[in-house]
Parts: structure tokens; sequence; C-alpha cells
């Protein structure tokens, strides 16, 4: 049975699980974005597009990086800390908002909610689910300015 100290560690722990999805994703890191899912999780890509297992993971991550890619292309996952719900020693819940911004080549703006469940793999929180519900997902219409000198 966790205590409450090791429940303060589990949060902090799936907080910077949440981060490190943005963040890894962003900065292109997506040998290091698939490996915080289980082998068997399944992750929302994108709106509807739904793959299942680490490897699908990571190739459908690579393939949507493509997208921002290029020199002055960027991303940007704004998320708050969410928050989390244990449902036993090894397996919890957890929501949080996002805030989506793809510019220059390929330009989305987007805006919604994460719904995560996790799991505790060989003592380390992983992704056992994601899924993302959008309140809006789209082209802005208005193009980016360029990058400051």
């Amino acid at each position: 049975m966790n205590t409450a100290g090791d429940r303060l560690a589990d949060r902090f722990e799936l907080a910077e699980l949440r981060a490190r999805y943005n963040h890894y994703y962003d900065s292109g890191q997506i040998v290091e974005f698939a490996a915080l899912f289980a082998d068997d999780a399944e992750c929302e890509m994108g709106p509807g597009n739904v793959v299942v297992g680490v490897e699908a993971v990571r190739e459908a991550a690579e393939k949507a990086w493509q997208f921002t890619a290029g020199p002055d292309d960027f991303v940007r996952h704004i998320a708050d800390l969410g928050v989390s719900e244990f449902l036993d020693d090894d397996h919890a819940v957890g929501h949080s908002h996002v805030l989506l911004q793809i510019g220059r080549q390929f330009n989305v703006v987007a805006a919604g909610t994460y719904h995560d469940r996790y799991v505790c793999v060989d003592g380390a929180w992983k992704f056992a689910s994601r899924r993302v519900q959008f309140e809006y997902f789209g082209d802005d219409g208005i193009p980016w300015p360029p990058r400051p000198e």
C-alpha cells in the first residue's frame, strides 16, 4: 500500500510524464516520446488517428513530425499540470487541458482535453492510453510572422 508521501511522488511523476509528452514531441525527440508509452498502449495522434503499441506510436509520431520539420516550422503543446486519480497501486487515470499551435507551412491552432490512463511498469509510470477531445482544431487563417532576428 502506498503512503501519502509515495502518492505525492506518483503525482509528480505523472505530471512529469504529461510534460515530457509535450516537450519530447515538440522538440522532435521521437524515440524518447515513444518510450513514454507502455508496450500495448494506445495513443490518439490527432483527431480520429488512434494507434496501438509503442512501435506504432513511434511511427505515427515520426510521420506527424514530418509536417513540422522545416527550418522555420514549430509545434507547441501548452498544457496545464493536469489531475490524477489512482485506481490502485499500479493504475491511474488523468485529464489535462492543451492548447496546440503548429506554425509556418502547416498552420494549425487547437484546444482540447487529454483523457489518460496510466500504468506503472517496472516502477515507472507510462501512458496506457492517451486520447484527446478537441474543442476546436484547424487553420486559423492568419500567417505566422517571421522569427525574430
